[in-house]
């Protein structure tokens, strides 16, 4: 295919992925008030664990439309996920071999299911812990908490959403392996490297300037990274397998 046949067929792919969002976010317009109540869970049930006044408020009469708008987007991305990935193997597959092709339903599983595990993981574990290390250490201080609705969706969703992509480290693994671009000895080499800019993208990421929150980023970076370094390890053995069967058929003739 030509550099301007690859373009359109980028732009095809894009098209169908933008609809699929479309669609999604149009469900999420439908459901936001459910989502929105699923997403302030965490940030309640710190009120209560805390002993304090168990309410957002908002200082807006636009904020809840706002509100509704963001939560129907960002849950049309989640739902447009698979569609997503869907497009984004069917770009990359042509210039994989056959038997590699056949991997494309393990492929949409993983990720598809790396990227909820990531917002699951957000929702029941990093939220939690980062609202009452937030809150506690104001109420320590003397400080009434007053929340509106508008920052905690803000932090929540920054952090439901970056989870979400951070726990998509094996997938991105998965096809610069593939393409021949990293291997798992490469990976283990640089791993002290790797722990420097985890750190620093952990801190560049996180909605706030607590070791804690950083933590909750930088853990589970280091994690899917050596879980990454076990994916590789797997695809370079199946690239393997094709190029030592050819070479048996080349000695056998």
């Amino acid at each position: 295919m030509s550099f301007f046949g690859h373009l359109e067929e980028l732009r095809r792919r894009l098209v169908i992925s933008l609809i699929a969002v479309g669609a999604g976010m149009g469900v999420g317009l439908t459901f936001a008030g459910s989502i929105f109540d699923l997403i302030a869970l965490p940030i309640l049930d710190s009120f209560r664990a805390l002993g304090v006044e168990n309410r957002l408020v908002f200082t807006s009469p636009a904020a809840p439309l706002k509100i509704y708008l963001e939560v129907g987007l960002v849950a049309g991305l989640v739902l447009a996920a698979p569609v997503v990935l869907w497009q984004l193997w069917l770009f990359v597959a042509p210039g994989l071999y056959r038997h590699e092709r056949r991997y494309v339903l393990p492929f949409l599983f993983f990720a598809s299911g790396l990227f909820l595990l990531g917002v699951v993981f957000a929702h029941r574990i990093a939220l939690p812990i980062t609202l009452k290390f937030l809150i506690g250490l104001g109420i320590q201080g003397h400080f009434q908490p007053y929340i509106s609705i508008n920052e905690y969706l803000s932090l929540a969703l920054m952090i439901l959403v970056w989870l979400g992509v951070i726990f998509e480290i094996p997938v991105l693994i998965f096809f610069l392996s593939l393409l021949g671009l990293v291997t798992p000895s490469f990976l283990w080499r640089y791993f002290r490297h790797a722990v420097l800019v985890i750190a620093i993208l952990a801190a560049a990421i996180t909605p706030t300037t607590d070791v804690v929150t950083m933590a909750v980023f930088a853990v589970p970076m280091l994690a899917l990274y050596l879980l990454g370094i076990g994916v590789s390890f797997l695809v370079v053995r199946w690239r393997a397998r094709p190029a030592a069967a050819e070479a048996g058929a080349d000695a056998a003739r």
